[in-house]
């Protein structure tokens, strides 16, 4: 989360909030929100800068406790034996497009049940979500 904090240049105070993150090698940045406070005292600001404070706060337990949905880097694509068990071996794809593209060249040569799944880099959880099982 990035933030700014600044005295408006027509009047009060303006904390501004936004999100930045990467799709394939791309830097995104998406608004959260604007706050401002019409008042422009010292109280004023401390009050701005609370409220900054409680979203970093609350941000960086959120990102904690979620920790896997964070750190995805990849999906990997992996095929079923006809009784269901999972076969021993599979792809990793960088990106989504990818593990799509290979989960239909599977789906040609057999019948079988592919399953696509988000890769964590680890951390806390399961390090693995189904996004499908086709």
């Amino acid at each position: 989360m990035k933030s700014n904090l600044d005295y408006g240049s027509n009047e009060g105070i303006y904390l501004e909030l936004w999100i930045e993150y990467f799709v394939n090698g791309e830097r995104c940045k998406n608004e959260i929100g604007t706050f401002k406070n019409l008042y422009t005292g010292n109280n004023a600001m401390h009050v701005m800068a609370a409220l900054l404070a409680n979203f970093i706060i609350e941000g960086y337990a959120y990102v904690n406790v979620n920790l896997d949905d964070f750190t995805w880097e990849g999906v990997d694509v992996y095929p079923f034996s006809e009784k269901g068990e999972r076969l021993k071996w599979g792809y990793f794809c960088g990106s989504l497009k990818t593990a799509l593209k290979r989960k239909d060249d599977l789906l040609k040569k057999t019948s079988t049940t592919i399953c696509i799944c988000w890769k964590s880099k680890g951390g806390r959880g399961k390090g693995k979500k189904v996004i499908a099982q086709v």
